[in-house]
């Protein structure tokens, strides 16, 4: 009970239930009609089948055959193998319908279906002639009715609501969660490293991530730009793929996709619902709330899992050796960018500190036997090396060529008896993104043709995206020096180095200001500093300004990037927004193509 009080989402989900199973007695026992003979008509099955929407299969199997437990009890006497039925009928229905905010007339009839065969008819049948007597005959007569009349029943019922019903109670689920979820879509102000809570938080939830195979892609630059790169290689190879990455642009469920389809609000909702008592637990037993991230992590693993994913590209979210995702014992490969200098404070204040750190998702049980690099500087090399040596892993570093030419800002190159690829992501860093990517494809035999179109089809918000052509509006989540000196060498290839240019800045209060600074000032740019909105770890468009003022570097503090935006337009110059990935759900509707892009 203190935990039932303790933990309001429970107190919440057990409340709903009790309330689905006292509504099932009444529309079975009450209502249904005839009491007695060899066919019944009722309605039980539909606050079951809410049950099973919102909880899965585990709440709506208890649900039902307590349900049924207590009815009997109460009108007819109790037979434990009816109960059971009913048990496993509320479990099915939870297994199709969960999360679900359109079940479709294709799951309702094959739901229904095998709910009537099976259960119905033929589990019924064997209590009717064992423990009721019937003769065979008699039996199959009886259940044979029953589960056909049922059957008509039900299917229509499930689609009636399946119009209005079913939406409603998938935005109510979703409520329901509202303070947990609240609590895991609030903003993680500090990261909390290591792999104690989630390996406790996903013991309790079964360890589904030792289902799966993993692609781990760690490094400081270009993580999310392979991961997208594998997707679609992946994809267009005819893989299921999960995709994990951080942070989202406007919708946490970007964090979580499918074939490229973001989770569902509704199946999100059922996610968070399983892991919130887990999550509890893990609280009460290690004394320390499990963080935002590892909650999403834990969410994607279930999902991926569920899914029945050929293969899962995780994206490392900082660091490598003690970051959530690293919770996974083995995986098909360890992916490794290009690594730089970012969250000193956190992976090490050196270069070497923090090639160590994320050489951390080597792994022994690497099924490939083999870790694939972006080129490094010569002492992460050696230390990439020793630590896949340690491990029993052979290192290939993708060195990317030059590039050939390019179509806009998409380039074209040859690489390792590839024809000439054009990449689908800007700029001219990509080409060793998708070099990495392409060397892990060959690692998993994947079809050259397959491999490069997925290079060529692949998309990457946020990453030199052109928002607009006239006047030129680009967004790039460059937020390091490193990705900074990228993104200027793209910059001059295609607007030219003594092209006078605007910039748009936001950044964190964590980050090398001064140096990204220094770096944008040496081309002729126009400046104007804005702030990333409901993020505490943002500097203010005024001490963007001030910092930028004690550098000798002039600029217009603007108080919203919507504002930031109008100034540059009226410049007519080419625009690059710049310095986080956080700033890009601040773009006003009009300009950014996922708002409004998921339920």
């Amino acid at each position: 009970m203190n935990t039932v009080i303790k933990h309001k989402g429970q107190l919440v989900r057990l409340t709903l239930c009790g309330a689905m199973t006292a509504l099932c007695i009444v529309f079975c026992r009450l209502l249904g009609f005839p009491q007695t003979g060899i066919w019944r008509v009722d309605f039980g099955f539909l606050p079951i089948a809410a049950v099973g929407l919102l909880y899965g299969p585990l709440w709506a199997g208890v649900s039902y055959g307590v349900a049924d437990l207590i009815g009997a009890a109460i009108f007819t006497g109790v037979n434990p193998m009816i109960t059971l039925q009913k048990a496993l009928i509320g479990a099915l229905m939870g297994a199709f319908f969960r999360g679900r905010e359109r079940l479709g007339w294709v799951r309702i009839l094959l739901s229904m279906a095998l709910i009537s065969v099976l259960l119905d008819f033929a589990a019924m049948t064997v209590i009717f002639r064992v423990y009721f007597g019937y003769t065979w005959g008699a039996a199959l007569l009886a259940r044979g009715v029953n589960a056909a009349v049922n059957f008509a029943l039900r299917v229509p019922i499930l689609l009636v609501c399946d119009r209005r019903l079913i939406p409603l109670l998938a935005t109510k689920g979703a409520r329901l969660m509202a303070d947990f979820s609240s609590y895991a879509n609030s903003f993680q102000a500090t990261p909390r490293l290591g792999l104690a809570r989630i390996r406790h938080l996903m013991g309790l939830l079964g360890n589904s991530q030792e289902q799966l195979s993993c692609i781990h892609v760690g490094g400081t630059n270009g993580k999310g730009s392979v991961v997208m790169l594998l997707d679609a290689i992946l994809r267009h190879a005819g893989k299921r793929v999960g995709r994990y990455v951080s942070p989202n642009l406007v919708h946490v469920g970007e964090r979580i996709a499918v074939n490229g389809t973001p989770v569902s609000n509704a199946a999100l909702a059922a996610l968070l619902a399983r892991i919130e008592g887990a999550a509890g637990e893990t609280e009460r037993a290690l004394g320390e709330r499990v963080s935002q991230f590892e909650i999403w992590t834990a969410a994607a693993f279930l999902y991926f899992a569920e899914q029945r994913c050929d293969y899962v590209i995780l994206e490392v979210g900082m660091g490598g050796e003690f970051d959530a995702t690293n919770v996974i014992s083995s995986c098909v490969t360890s992916v490794l960018t290009r690594i730089s200098l970012d969250h000193t404070e956190y992976l090490g204040s050196t270069l070497t500190e923090i090639a160590r750190t994320k050489c951390g998702i080597i792994k022994d049980a690497c099924q490939t036997g083999t870790v694939v690099s972006a080129p490094q500087d010569p002492a992460v090399m050696e230390i990439i090396k020793e630590e896949a040596e340690k491990h029993g892993n052979s290192v290939i570093f993708a060195d990317p060529p030059e590039p050939r030419r390019h179509f806009g800002m998409h380039e074209s190159f040859f690489f390792e008896g590839y024809g000439d690829i054009r990449c689908g992501l800007c700029g001219v860093h990509q080409i060793e993104n998708a070099c990495v990517a392409l060397t892990v494809a060959k690692l998993l035999h994947i079809d050259i043709y397959d491999a490069q179109c997925g290079v060529t089809y692949a998309t990457h918000h946020g990453r030199l995206e052109v928002l607009r052509e006239d006047p030129l509006l680009i967004y790039d989540g460059g937020h390091n020096p490193n990705g900074v000196e990228a993104l200027l060498v793209s910059l001059d290839r295609y607007l030219g180095k003594d092209t006078p240019r605007a910039c748009i800045v936001a950044c964190m209060q964590d980050k090398d200001l001064p140096l990204m600074l220094k770096l944008l000032s040496q081309r002729p740019t126009v400046f104007f500093f804005t702030t990333v909105q409901n993020n505490p770890r943002a500097m203010t468009s005024e001490a963007l300004t001030e910092a930028a003022a004690a550098l000798g570097i002039k600029g217009t503090p603007c108080p919203t990037l919507e504002a930031a935006i109008a100034a540059a337009t009226d410049t007519r110059l080419p625009t690059v927004i710049l310095g986080s990935l956080y700033l890009y759900a601040d773009l006003p509707e009009t300009l950014c193509p996922l708002k409004g892009e998921l339920p």
